[in-house]
């Protein structure tokens, strides 16, 4: 197959796919923790060349944290 037969096939399976299929169900319980250094709400995701290893680890952690949350059950403002 050419790459452009790949493509095409690929794009025509994409369209018989609901997009609400495509996306991952929206957890109630996202637990998102911020090690950035920054105070200011969205800044989670903010990374310099020497936080990269910070960041790593925290996004480790936030998934470990929402998973549990969702297993045992915690509760925003209460538990987390």
């Amino acid at each position: 197959m050419k790459p452009s037969d790949i493509d095409r096939h690929f794009r025509e399976e994409d369209e018989k796919i609901p997009d609400s299929d495509k996306r991952e169900p929206a957890s109630e319980n996202r637990v998102v923790g911020n090690r950035s250094g920054y105070l200011k709400e969205g800044s989670e995701n903010f990374e310099h060349d020497d936080t990269g290893d910070v960041h790593n680890y925290s996004g480790v952690e936030d998934a470990i944290n929402s998973a549990n949350a969702e297993h045992e059950g915690w509760e925003e403002g209460l538990d987390y």
